[in-house]
């Protein structure tokens, strides 16, 4: 019977097997820098979303107002 190599991996949802590994403890400290620093990167992919909305609205609005002119 062919055996299910994902029950074989770290951190697999599949039934089966676990893996003899002990669980890392989570430091509480790195925990904190990580979720800072995934907050910082969540700010600036906003802050760069925004900017090209904006410059997607002034090209649609100068591009309707131009074939507007020329009909």
């Amino acid at each position: 019977m062919p055996q299910n190599t994902l029950a074989r991996e770290p951190f697999s949802f599949a039934s089966g097997p676990r893996p003899s590994r002990q669980p890392e403890r989570i430091n509480p400290a790195l925990l904190r820098r990580m979720a800072a620093r995934m907050a910082l990167e969540a700010r600036q992919i906003e802050r760069v979303a925004q900017e090209a909305m904006k410059e997607v609205w002034d090209e649609s609005t100068h591009l309707s107002s131009f074939t507007a002119q020329a009909v």
